[in-house]
């Protein structure tokens, strides 16, 4: 007889918790339930926290797994208000559709922000990494809106009925990824890196060309450039351990870091190797250089840097690396309105760039 009642009870639990779960995905989020739910994080997250590129956060909303930075602090606000509902991405945007709780990628596909509230001509927005720190209230009018590269919303298509909202965005004809586009600079090298299995998408359908490389990945983007060597021997990192999560790119760091390749090295005052820390230009530049002597490729082409107007900004240990890749025009500098060239050092290197350095890399020394 107990056991019967236990059944029952059992049953019971579970026709409540299915009934309470269809019960709250039928109820439509207002906006202004949004607003409360992202505004009460701002006694956790205040105004001037630091939070750089060195903060990352996993989203439950989809399409992207992980945030670095910018996208990590909207893809948290976004959790807070919607919980575990799925996104799906719409471009272009118009500022008609925009409403609370939707994320904006602005700034040519480099920075995320999270709308607050929409206002008659504008929007409020929160954001992480603005000056590497949180930042609530600043503003972006409906032009600026309307620029953005895309949004990512985890509203119902159609304005609220409940409905689940669609699958992500997928390719177009002829396209491999709904993110990398005939007419984008940096398709060629996206398609050649991937057509040769150096690098791949973050799923099957998006590229994420604006997202920063993290060592991790550019570890493993250097070990398949070597058609993926068995690692013999490596160092011992304590961030670095043969498990599920990290299986993709264990034997990859291992090989960087072994004795004879010695590409990519680990903090040496905590042992750590980092491997969701964003590379900057002229880390890359580094490790390229590195893996140019490990080939036994010529290092001779070099360049004075007085052509680049912040060439002083380069850190010591990294200006052969620099001459060596300016000169060769494997990294090329970034044209600022009235000024000259720069190198950008200490920028953060996207997927995008990092597509054209490798390519043009292999182009010089392995065709």
């Amino acid at each position: 007889m107990r056991k019967k009642w236990m059944a029952f009870l059992l049953f019971l639990c579970i026709l409540f918790g299915v009934s309470s779960r269809a019960a709250a995905a039928d109820a439509a989020l207002t906006e202004a339930q949004v607003y409360e739910s992202m505004i009460a994080m701002k006694a956790q997250y205040p105004e001037g926290m630091r939070w750089t590129n060195a903060n990352s956060y996993r989203w439950k909303g989809g399409i992207y797994s992980t945030g670095y930075g910018c996208a990590g602090f909207a893809f948290l606000l976004s959790d807070a208000a919607f919980g575990d509902l799925p996104a799906r991405l719409v471009k272009p945007v118009s500022f008609k559709d925009v409403r609370a709780g939707d994320i904006l990628r602005i700034n040519g596909d480099t920075h995320s922000v999270i709308i607050l509230e929409v206002k008659t001509d504008g929007i409020v927005i929160a954001e992480g990494n603005y000056n590497s720190s949180v930042h609530w209230g600043r503003t972006l009018s409906a032009a600026q809106v309307e620029a953005s590269d895309y949004m990512l919303t985890r509203y119902p298509e159609g304005g609220g009925s409940g409905d689940q909202p669609q699958n992500p965005q997928k390719p177009g004809e002829g396209q491999r990824f709904w993110d990398v586009g005939s007419e984008d600079w940096f398709y060629t090298p996206v398609e050649d890196m991937c057509s040769r299995g150096i690098m791949s998408g973050l799923n099957e359908t998006t590229f994420g060309p604006g997202q920063n490389l993290t060592r991790a990945q550019f570890a493993v983007i250097l070990h398949r450039a070597a058609k993926t060597p068995a690692p013999l021997g490596g160092k011992d990192f304590a961030d670095v351990k043969k498990t599920r999560q990290t299986e993709w790119y264990y034997d990859a760091v291992r090989w960087a870091s072994s004795e004879g390749v010695d590409l990519i090295r680990g903090y040496d005052d905590t042992g750590m190797f980092g491997p969701n820390d964003i590379v900057t230009r002229e880390q890359i530049a580094a490790m390229l250089y590195r893996y140019a002597g490990y080939k036994r490729y010529s290092r001779a082409a070099v360049s004075d840097l007085r052509e680049f107007a912040d060439a002083n900004q380069v850190t010591p240990y990294a200006q052969d690396a620099m001459r060596w890749i300016a000169g060769s025009g494997i990294i090329q500098g970034n044209k600022h309105a009235g000024a000259k060239n720069t190198l950008d050092p200490g920028s953060n290197t996207s997927r995008a760039e990092c597509a054209a350095i490798i390519m043009r890399f292999l182009e010089k020394y392995e065709r």
